[in-house]
């Protein structure tokens, strides 16, 4: 029974049982409370993933400064390519490995589901999808970033 109709039951009805309006407007609170609280779960995880994945700007910026002029579209093509390689080995097994370990209840070593996402098509919320973009926007960061940046300072 949906609990915004069982209030306006008991309002048609002039049914006067106050406990059981009252449990119905709790019901009915729970439930927005928990959309609302879903929603902001997946607004801020977007954000802050899109504030760690505009660090790659940076890097990309910090790395073709300390090259040579004629070395920048190379740089700038590198740290393109190692976003795009990282995100692809991100999505087909790293999510997998590190969020997919649960057997039996018992969580595992490393994971043995959620690769390419596919265990998440019960999240009606978005929070799981959210929680992957948030996640990847870190393994991409991390995974190439300080390295490349390593690597553009110690060949100058």
């Amino acid at each position: 029974m949906d609990p915004s109709s069982c209030v306006y039951e008991y309002i048609e009805n002039g049914e006067s049982d106050t406990v059981q309006v009252l449990q119905c407007i709790t019901d009915m609170t729970h439930k927005s409370n928990s959309y609302f609280s879903d929603a902001n779960t997946v607004l801020f995880l977007v954000y802050a993933a899109s504030i760690v994945f505009l660090m790659q700007s940076g890097f990309a910026m910090v790395c073709s400064g300390s090259v040579r002029q004629k070395n920048v579209q190379n740089t700038m093509l590198k740290n393109l390519l190692d976003v795009c390689g990282s995100s692809l080995a991100f999505y087909f097994l790293g999510y997998g490995f590190a969020y997919g370990g649960d057997e039996n209840g018992k969580p595992t070593f490393i994971g043995n589901s959620n690769f390419l996402l596919l265990d998440m098509s019960d999240d009606n919320s978005g929070t799981q999808y959210a929680h992957w973009l948030f996640e990847f926007a870190f393994a991409a960061t991390s995974g190439e970033s300080f390295v490349s940046l390593h690597v553009s300072h110690s060949t100058i």
